[in-house]
């Protein structure tokens, strides 16, 4: 059985729509927040927002059970390789099922201690946004309870995604984790201390100051 099961669930799009207005890594308005402001403005209203996504989903007919079918078709043959890579570099399992829902939002949030996390609809790369997104959660489940000041700590959650262009190009079918522009020279720093041989909690001990 999968780790993963991916579903559609209109308040958690809701959600995750709202929660993605106030992202601290990118600031810039998706191309569904920017369709959204040019209807209905700037007020995010959970009530406001859940009606424009189900009318947005009748209109444009989109058949989530299909791509959820379609994402996890996808999932199932590198998990095994992916999942057995990762409790190699953090040491730890992840507690499943784990819940991809699906979302009309290109920007997609996370819950890891409710063991859930957004993926957009029509991504053209899945498979990189799983892994992008369960790497946060080894990380959370691995290093959270080192206290690690705020802001530090999601600068180096982020960049340490980084680790999908080192250790699992074979599995990310070609494509890169850019990251974001502000961790560019953290993200240069991993590669490098792992190129000489450090591992994942050498490099966070390091990154942290501790």
């Amino acid at each position: 059985m999968s780790l993963l099961t991916f579903q559609y669930n209109l308040e958690k799009d809701t959600d995750n729509f709202v929660r993605g207005t106030e992202s601290v890594n990118s600031k810039h308005p998706t191309k569904l927040q920017e369709e959204y402001e040019s209807l209905l403005g700037r007020s995010f209203s959970r009530e406001k927002v859940e009606n424009f996504l189900k009318e947005r989903t009748a209109t444009l007919q989109i058949k989530f059970i299909d791509k959820a079918f379609e994402f996890l078709k996808g999932w199932e043959p590198v998990e095994q390789a992916f999942i057995q890579k990762c409790e190699g570099l953090f040491g730890i399992e992840l507690d499943g099922p784990i819940i991809a829902f699906l979302s009309q939002n290109q920007r997609c949030t996370y819950k890891w201690r409710e063991n859930y996390f957004y993926i957009y609809y029509d991504s053209t790369t899945p498979n990189k946004t799983v892994m992008h997104e369960l790497l946060h959660f080894y990380t959370h489940r691995k290093y959270d309870s080192l206290k690690i000041e705020p802001t530090r700590f999601n600068d180096i959650k982020e960049s340490l995604t980084v680790l999908l262009n080192i250790e699992f190009p074979n599995l990310i079918g070609g494509v890169e984790d850019t990251g974001y522009p502000q961790h560019q020279a953290m993200r240069q720093e991993i590669i490098k201390m792992r190129q000489e041989g450090l591992s994942v909690d050498e490099i966070v001990h390091i990154l942290a100051e501790i």
